[in-house]
């Protein structure tokens, strides 16, 4: 059975113990299209959140002239033990640098996870993530098609996804303001 994970390249940093497992469950599971002009964000997701996200790199792409790259994560749980992992051997001398940290450095514009569960296990990889870095998930409540309506329902979907990306851009000058109130009115919030 062949290995469904995409091949390491030799520039891939080497990682030890679980990151070794992790390094095949973090990768770019796809480039933006254009990659050398406008406004760039890095989308990370997993599970039922990797369709949507791959729809709103389409929107972000084909409305907003944004480029998105997708990277699918396996497991938040795994990235974060690996990370305070790295921390323990950095601390012991090692020279270690978590999968997140690696997998991510060189990449550019701010950086969205996103997940079908608790963003709060999202949050927790925030101080290894060298970029602007923001979290969407449903808390367990809302994901569309299910529980519409309760109190502190946080809907995660293609427009939620658009609309916090371009406002994470706008944020560092990226794009304008205009264009995060133009979203927020096409998606149906507030603007």
């Amino acid at each position: 059975m062949s290995d469904p994970s995409p091949p390491v390249t030799s520039s891939a940093p080497a990682f030890v113990g679980r990151t070794a497992v992790v390094l095949g469950g973090m990768y770019r599971l796809r480039t933006a299209e254009s990659p050398l002009h406008g406004p760039r964000i890095q989308l990370l997701a997993s599970g039922a959140a990797v369709h949507d996200v791959l729809g709103a790199q389409r929107v972000l792409g084909s409305d907003w002239g944004v480029h998105a790259d997708v990277w699918s994560v396996a497991s938040w749980t795994d990235l974060h033990r690996d990370a305070l992992d790295a921390d323990r051997a950095r601390r012991r001398g090692e020279d270690r640098i978590p999968c997140v940290t690696a997998r991510l450095s060189g990449t550019q514009g701010p950086v969205l996870a996103v997940s079908e569960g608790k963003r709060q296990v999202l949050d927790r990889l925030g101080p290894w993530v060298e970029q602007d870095y923001a979290t969407l998930g449903s808390d367990g409540t809302a994901w569309p098609g299910t529980c519409e309506g309760l109190p502190g329902e946080v809907r995660v979907d293609v427009g939620t996804i658009v609309v916090t990306a371009l406002h994470r851009l706008r944020r560092l000058g990226a794009v304008d303001p205009e264009t995060v109130v133009n979203s927020r009115v096409r998606y149906g919030w507030r603007a």
